[in-house]
């Protein structure tokens, strides 16, 4: 869950061609490395997995 905003995902030429087939899936969960650099953040992926249909969905934080 990303609290703060949007955070673009970061794939690599090495890393697409590894994750490209997954990365056709509907939903996805990222798993990477958080880049901030120069005010910017960005999440280097290093996985992906498909979220099937029918994955319990997790509470969020009611900040409210």
């Amino acid at each position: 869950e990303d609290e703060f905003g949007h955070a673009p995902l970061v794939i690599w030429p090495a890393e697409w061609q590894r994750l490209k087939r997954i990365a056709r899936a509907p939903v996805l969960m990222a798993f990477g490395t958080v880049s901030y650099r120069e005010g910017t953040i960005n999440v280097v992926v290093k996985d992906l997995r498909p979220i099937e249909s029918g994955t319990p969905t997790l509470k969020t934080k009611d900040w409210g």
